[in-house]
């Protein structure tokens, strides 16, 4: 999957300020992060997280060039109107990566555990069904982010949500634990070549 999926998400998303490759670096670390927290948690998904966590941010691709016309609007909005980057997205432009992310994901016919955590990574709780999956991508994601592995201009305007961290039995320690783990891969010049 990650060999398939690379060299869709190494292209550079102006609209989301992502460099080339800074997508698949940010895809990659938050798959990774997904089934280091699956083993750590002793949950069942490992594969499934990992292919999830690739797979998170698709949505991009697809809505980067909304963003790129509305993005400075968001950006000024989303202090003022005291609201997340993806619930701006929403609002402004009908819909959000995420959503689009697991539109894509059904329409590929993939599982309904990838097509729900894809959606709803950034709103674990709103998830039918598989929100302990949602929530490990929504956390997942987070790590990725506080490592400032390619995210884009939304990687800390999507904060991590309590809620998520209680499901998964997670504390600070360790989403420390996790981040220094990944932090040991990052030396790794050969992790991000597919």
């Amino acid at each position: 999957m990650a060999s398939a999926v690379a060299p869709i998400l190494k292209i550079k998303l102006v609209g989301y300020e992502i460099d080339q490759d800074g997508l698949w670096k940010h895809s990659m670390i938050t798959a990774m992060a997904a089934k280091s927290l699956c083993k750590k948690q002793n949950l069942p998904y490992g594969d499934v997280a990992f292919t999830a966590g690739l797979l998170h941010d698709i949505g991009k691709l697809v809505i980067s060039i909304y963003v790129q016309e509305v993005g400075a609007y968001l950006l000024e909005k989303v202090t003022a109107a005291n609201l997340s980057y993806v619930e701006l997205e929403e609002k402004i432009i009908g819909f959000n990566h995420a959503t689009v992310g697991g539109f894509l994901a059904k329409n590929w016919n993939l599982p309904e555990d990838l097509v729900q955590s894809i959606s709803w990574h950034h709103a674990p709780s709103s998830a039918q069904y598989h929100s302990e999956l949602a929530s490990v991508i929504h956390v997942a994601n987070g790590i990725a982010s506080l490592l400032g592995i390619g995210g884009g201009v939304d990687s800390f305007l999507n904060p991590l949500q309590q809620e998520a961290l209680d499901r998964l039995s997670l504390k600070e320690s360790d989403l420390e634990f996790i981040m220094s783990e990944l932090g040991e891969f990052l030396l790794d010049p050969t992790i991000f070549s597919y």
